[in-house]
């Protein structure tokens, strides 16, 4: 294997996971509940909520590494904490997982229908259930496709955000900025939290790593995926 290849499976690939499990739905929210909330307040979360859940992954990565058999969250919390954390876990990844999963669809199925609608006949909904059709066929062939079909989309994201930034700079003005409304102060919690969220995905990345010295990296991979993903999303609300 040759560096370069060593560090495409163990770097990009595991960057490009995290990232992608991160960056979602959320993001789209970010720019209404900064404006409600004002700068100051939105800026506030953006370093305690986001340094708070880069914790979380740390601590949860560091667990996936030091166990020797592969588990996923569930699997985790019954071995070290017992059946009553299992339960819950289960009841929370599942409820979860399935909503985010179904926002996902629906909003996939109305962005291919706006991009889509006047050149394929389909409603929203038929575009949301082809999507859910061609992403499972990823999922159903494994973890490494996943991988390489989320570091393409997450390429694609931040060259159209980049391409947003460009025309959007020009029409930037200062009186759209509001610094602080404290009616607002802790609407942006939620939407901030479940942006930065990544924890589904840190078992798939400890299994990607095979070297000690790629295992050894995790968690400077998770630091900078993080940075990378809070930098996007501040510069994204900023702009929109």
């Amino acid at each position: 294997m040759t560096r370069f290849s060593q560090w495409y499976k163990e770097i990009i690939l595991p960057a490009g996971l995290l990232s992608s499990v991160m960056i979602g739905a959320g993001i789209f929210a970010l720019p209404y509940v900064v404006a409600q909330a004002g700068l100051l307040p939105g800026l506030f979360h953006f370093v305690v909520l986001g340094g708070m859940v880069l914790l979380l992954h740390l601590m949860f990565g560091e667990i996936a590494l030091r166990t020797k058999e592969k588990y996923r969250l569930i699997g985790y919390a019954y071995m070290y904490l017992g059946g009553w954390a299992k339960a819950v876990v289960t009841f929370s990844t599942v409820v979860g997982i399935i909503g985010a999963l179904l926002a996902y669809i629906i909003i996939a199925g109305d962005f291919l229908y706006i991009l889509l609608g006047s050149i394929i006949p389909l409603p929203a909904v038929g575009f949301s259930t082809i999507f859910w059709i061609v992403f499972s066929l990823f999922i159903m062939r494994g973890i490494q496709a996943i991988a390489k079909m989320e570091l393409i989309m997450v390429t694609a994201l931040f060259l159209v955000i980049g391409i947003i930034f460009m025309f959007a700079l020009p029409h930037v003005h200062i009186e759209n900025f509001r610094l602080l409304n404290l009616d607002f102060f802790l609407m942006p919690h939620g939407v901030i939290m479940f942006a930065f969220l990544g924890l589904s995905a840190i078992p798939e990345i400890a299994a990607l790593f095979k070297t000690k010295k790629g295992k050894r990296s995790l968690g400077h991979l998770i630091i900078w995926s993080s940075v990378l993903c809070g930098t996007l999303y501040i510069l994204f609300t900023l702009f929109v």
